[in-house]
């Protein structure tokens, strides 16, 4: 699979991509870790990983895909259909969870443990979380686990399960699902290292997103936009970076004073950049808009930044329940006007776009001015 194309073949290609381009580089993950078993077992989990990725798009019918399928996927919510993909790391979790003994090389389960297991994953664990859609589903992702060498053996009153090809995973998904629990609470929320086969939290827990985490599942020319983006404000030594996330979606913050002004986002293949303005009826927001207005180009700017605040797009319930984007609009002007449409109320004020194929080499010299000037604007406010 080729992390830097996203000319996909099917929703599943583009599903398995998304997922794909999450997990950590290998030679990044495993830095400082010694060679020896452990070692071992990082690179056998890693290529379990990679190998199950590359025969569910070679082989997606074993898995219970429709090869022909062409519907959109959403990746940003997660269409629970594909996300069935990752259903052996479920498997691994749990079988780890009931394992009476937990080598290096194998699990070994009391039968009885394991089939009262079975039962609640086929009835009621996986069926609630539509992680397959009926029976049949489930059967063929069940029957599918030796295709990579997972194989869970009955013998007498105990199971012994082993992987084939991969000898001594076991070792790694165990430590990487006890960082996950202790530093999420499960093993599959955004940034778990069990997620993204991030082996560095074996040895050193408590390590924070560094600029690598960033840029790892950036394509090549998504890293020159970044670099480029990231040189306008190399100058300004007022403003801080910030690195949060990882696995599914990952954010760089730059922020001046207490105010989160610029955020570079990533998920799922989706690159985006939104500048964030003071709120409407704030001394802030007044002071921004008087600026603006002093410069030749005033009406040009503001058509430009309102052309692409952030519009609301209903994704909470509760949010709608409340009606707390209707409230965030009402009888309120944004840099001078009004607005028929509705203005996202979560995460500030905020212009957006996103940095797609048009953003390639060089940044368009429209953005890159416009950018620089509202941050010199805002700059300004809030000194």
């Amino acid at each position: 699979m080729d992390k830097n194309t996203k000319k996909f073949k099917s929703p599943l290609h583009e599903y398995l991509w998304s997922e794909y381009v999450n997990v950590v580089p290998i030679e990044m993950s495993t830095v400082g870790l010694k060679y020896g078993r452990l070692f071992e077992s990082c690179l056998d989990f890693y290529d379990f990983v990679l190998d199950t990725y590359n025969d569910m798009l070679s082989k997606p019918d074993k898995y219970g895909f429709n090869p022909d399928d062409t519907m959109s996927v959403d990746i940003g919510w997660g269409n629970r259909k594909y996300a069935r993909i990752n259903f052996y790391k479920y498997i691994i979790s749990d079988l780890i969870d009931i394992a009476m003994i937990k080598a290096d090389n194998h699990l070994l389960i009391n039968a009885q443990e394991f089939d009262k297991w079975l039962e609640a994953l086929k009835n009621k664990k996986y069926k609630k979380e539509k992680l397959f859609l009926d029976l049949s589903v489930f059967n063929q992702l069940w029957d599918s686990l030796p295709r990579t060498g997972l194989e869970i053996e009955r013998h007498g009153t105990e199971v012994l399960v082993v992987n084939k090809k991969y000898n001594y995973m076991f070792l790694a998904a165990k430590l990487l699902i006890k960082e996950a629990k202790a530093q999420y609470g499960k093993i599959d929320a955004n940034g778990s290292p069990y997620h993204n086969l991030d082996f560095r939290v074996i040895e050193n827990p408590r390590r924070k997103p560094e600029i690598e985490d960033f840029l790892y599942p950036l394509t090549p020319k998504e890293k020159a936009v970044f670099n480029e983006i990231i040189a306008i404000f190399a100058s300004n030594k007022k403003m801080r970076h910030k690195i949060t996330g990882g696995g599914r979606s990952r954010t760089y913050d730059i922020w001046l004073k207490k105010r989160n002004i610029v955020h570079i986002y990533w998920s799922g293949g989706i690159f985006a950049l939104s500048v964030e303005l003071p709120d409407p009826e704030t001394e802030s927001h007044d002071a921004l808009l008087k600026k603006i207005n002093e410069l030749d180009d005033s009406k040009q700017i503001i058509d430009y930044f309102t052309e692409n605040i952030k519009v609301c797009k209903f994704c909470s319930e509760a949010c709608v329940k409340n009606n707390a984007f209707k409230a965030y609009n009402k009888n309120r002007l944004f840099l001078g006007r009004s607005f028929d449409k509705l203005i996202a109320s979560c995460g500030g004020l905020r212009y957006s776009w996103q940095l797609n194929e048009d953003f390639t080499g060089k940044i368009s010299e429209t953005v890159s001015t416009d950018i620089k000037t509202l941050i010199k604007i805002l700059s300004q406010c809030e000194a």
